[in-house]
């Protein structure tokens, strides 16, 4: 299983590296898809199987197939949603949207956006529940909704003005619309309407495939008005996708009844042929043997690769390539040059050619090989090479190349690639330089046997076809139809030209190597890791555990300080509570003293008298039981009611409130129950009540008040002292040793919040309400989980 595991993890380390890359994008496209790594993409919220929005992304058909385009140029997409489609028309024609999937192109759209080949067919039907509609004309008259600037809303307007039309802002409107009777049909795309009726349980009885052919259009990508390169980008990636990929996004999003016509095709298959037999003229190179030949001798006679390749599209696109006779490579570029032909079938794209000519996309690619005799050693590059001689067809432009790289090379310059593999097997020449199938066609025909591949150059021959910048239509068909060759059709011609007999080519020992090395690296690692880890574990545990006690021991010691900080401020708060009823106890003890002299004590005053001081007696008792209660709670975890134990508290501070002109409002609301130690709780209310206490001394005018409300198990605890001015501080509230006000601690709110979460499992927070400040301490079901 280990092994398993390195061995895909090197796989895919190494194979992306190896990886041939299919797209040929020009330094330009590079540079774009560089300056624009993030495309955005228009994402429809309800047009399924091709384009909708669900469980809070993107997806259908369309949209797994730009991600594969995207996965393909290496960039990312963004999906935008939520506007309608006239909104995204007018969103991509001012610039603020990059690209529309599944659109269908007409004259009117193709002014303002770049489309590209369309990659999906779509035929449109009637949905109606009238039996005897089935073709257009029985529409005649009728009332048919179609969705607001689709392609069939604008196509109706054109071909049909006698259908009576009514447009809604989208498909699955106009299915309701029929459904209800409100109209006798809409006409939209076969898939599209069946999966919303599916998907909705719409009952509409009828369904009627048309054949009209100006309604049987494919679905496009299309690109904003300054983005035509993009759509040429899109374009290329769109051909590298395969037959393989198509069929399993069909058969992911697609209805397989044979009642559905919709499906997906290659890009390239849809490409038109010419109307009328048409006649390219071409020229060829007529020594290159098995590219491009002419065949014994005879210039009229053209074969090879390159010119079977361009046979198997010559009734694809109604054309016949008929051959210019040249007597060399350069007297046919020249021929192109000057108009005598039409196509070059096999060039490479130089700086210099695609000054007269265009090229299709490359459809051959060949790696340039070292052949050397097999009792020679393996070579690594061309520079093990600088001291040795080198056969080469006269005339190559690789000659000058070699000199230049490698000045003490030496270079036999032959007449063809024939006489250069003989100088190589006869040891007159130590190596030569070609690409694959010409060594593996001539070694194979003459058999030479004693040659091999050594080794592998850098180099690679792309090759496209050449067309003349004067015919842009046929370079375009050509491309197309060059596309749609299939490997399976490209083996047969490389066997058929080359043979099934392969050359013996070098192993590579240089991949070995690099797979051994990633894999006794990682090897090594892992065992170094291993040895670190059961090292470290030891000290760890004992800095974890040390770590462990020394913040049990600080929070002890925070929660003592907020302890002996409340203990100061309650033993404050009951000098006040006191101090006040034991002066009017004095001063009515003074009073009975000269009322007893004056004989004014009688029965009925010694009734007020007892009655009115043990009323005050009692207060301080009571203020000494909350107190008492609040320091020293044995009962443990337990049910209380979160009013009374809010009130208990503000009992204790009511006298100091109203010496300061503050008042308390009470406690609204539906009391309800927590569970826990309840002087714990009342200890978040003493941090609470002192905060807003000394906010609302320092407040100058208007109303001073504290007010509590309770709802849905939420506490709301609030008063007019102003707030915070900086709301970026709100936040920080909680924050040991953080505080607003001058000689703070910060260490109240702090416990505080350790306390609601900690020991009720509830949630604190702050706000500026509309005069203050606003704490809200949330229990909602915590305690009934």
């Amino acid at each position: 299983m280990f092994l398993n595991k390195i061995w895909f993890f090197f796989l895919a380390l190494i194979l992306p590296l190896l990886a041939e890359n299919s797209l040929h994008l020009s330094n330009q496209e590079k540079a774009f898809l560089k300056k624009h790594p993030v495309i955005t993409v228009h994402n429809e919220m309800d047009y399924p199987p091709y384009n909708f929005y669900k469980d809070g992304k993107a997806q259908g058909l369309s949209i797994d197939y730009m991600n594969l385009l995207a996965k393909r140029l290496g960039v990312k997409v963004r999906y935008i949603h939520g506007p309608t489609w006239s909104e995204f028309i007018k969103m991509i024609k001012e610039g603020k949207l990059d690209v529309m999937l599944n659109v269908i192109y007409t004259p009117q759209r193709g002014e303002s956006l770049h489309f590209t080949e369309p990659y999906a067919s779509t035929r449109k039907a009637i949905f109606t529940e009238d039996l005897s509609i089935n073709t257009m004309n029985d529409l005649m008259g009728k009332k048919v909704c179609v969705p607001k600037d689709f392609f069939i809303h604008h196509f109706l307007e054109t071909y049909y003005p006698e259908i009576l039309l009514k447009t809604k802002p989208s498909l699955l409107d106009c299915l309701h619309s029929v459904e209800n009777n409100e109209s006798d049909a809409t006409i939209a795309s076969y898939s599209v309407a069946k999966a919303l009726i599916q998907r909705e349980k719409i009952l509409i009885r009828h369904i009627s495939v048309l054949t009209d052919k100006r309604m049987e259009r494919g679905l496009s990508i299309a690109t904003g008005p300054k983005l035509k390169m993009l759509r040429d980008i899109i374009q290329k990636a769109m051909y590298t996708i395969d037959n393989r990929e198509l069929e399993a996004l069909s058969k992911k999003w697609l209805d397989k009844s044979p009642q559905n016509p919709d499906r997906l095709k290659a890009v390239g298959t849809q490409i038109k042929p010419y109307r009328h037999k048409r006649v390219v003229l071409m020229c060829n190179n007529p020594n290159w043997e098995p590219i491009e030949f002419a065949k014994d001798g005879n210039m009229s006679r053209m074969t090879g690769i390159a010119i079977d390749t361009l046979r198997l599209v010559e009734n694809k696109l109604n054309v016949e390539f008929r051959n210019v006779p040249t007597r060399s490579w350069v007297e046919s570029q020249q021929y192109l040059k000057e108009g005598k032909c039409e196509i070059l079938p096999a060039a490479i794209a130089t700086k210099e050619r695609k000054e007269y000519a265009r090229f299709t996309r490359p459809y051959l690619s060949y790696r340039l090989v070292i052949i050397t005799r097999k009792d020679k050693p393996l070579v690594n590059n061309l520079s093990e090479l600088a001291d040795k001689t080198i056969a080469r067809k006269r005339g190559s432009g690789l000659i000058s190349r070699l000199k230049q790289l490698y000045p003490t090379m030496k270079i036999i310059e032959t007449k063809n690639y024939l006489e250069s593999l003989q100088k190589v097997a006869e040891g007159e020449a130590y190596a030569t330089i070609a690409t694959i199938p010409v060594a593996a066609y001539y070694i194979n025909r003459f058999n030479l046997k004693n040659l091999r591949v050594a080794g592998y150059t850098e180099m690679k021959y792309r090759l496209s076809v050449a067309v003349t910048k004067k015919e842009p239509e046929l370079l375009h068909k050509l491309d197309g139809a060059l596309a749609t060759i299939n490997p399976v059709e490209k083996n047969a011609l490389y066997n058929y030209w080359i043979g099934q007999k392969k050359l013996i080519e070098p192993f590579d020992y240089k991949k070995l190597y690099l797979a051994l090395s990633v894999v006794l690296i990682l090897v090594i690692l892992l065992l170094y890791r291993h040895w670190l880890l059961k090292g470290h574990n030891k000290l760890l545990t004992k800095e974890v555990q040390k770590a462990t006690e020394e913040v049990v021991a600080q929070r002890t010691m925070i929660r003592e300080r907020e302890k002996l900080a409340v203990l100061g401020e309650m033993i404050g708060v009951i000098a006040h509570q006191w101090r006040q009823p034991l002066n009017s106890l004095a001063l009515s003890l003074q009073n009975l003293k000269y009322r007893y002299r004056d004989g004014e004590v009688d029965e009925e005053f010694i009734d007020r008298f007892v009655g009115k001081n043990l009323d005050r007696i009692n207060f301080l008792n009571q203020t000494i039981e909350d107190f008492r209660n609040f320091f020293h709670n044995r009962e443990g975890k337990k049910q209380f009611s979160v009013r009374e134990a809010i009130k208990a508290i503000f009992a204790i501070y009511s006298l100091d409130l109203r010496n300061n002109g503050i008042e308390f409002r009470g406690i609204e609301g539906d009391d309800f129950e927590l569970e826990g130690i309840k002087s714990e709780f009342q200890q978040i209310f003493l941090s609470l009540i002192t905060n807003s206490k000394e906010a609302l001394e320092h407040k100058k005018g208007g109303a001073r008040w504290i007010r509590v409300i309770l709802k849905n198990r939420q506490i709301v605890f609030e008063d007019s002292a102003g707030g915070v001015a900086d709301e970026g501080l709100l936040n920080r509230l909680f924050e040991a040793d953080f505080t607003t006000k001058p000689g703070g601690t910060g260490i109240g709110l702090y416990i505080s919040k350790e306390i609601i979460e900690k020991k009720f499992g509830g949630k604190i927070r702050v706000e500026n309400g509309e005069e203050g400040l606003r704490v809200i301490l949330d229990f909602e079901d915590r305690n009934n989980e």
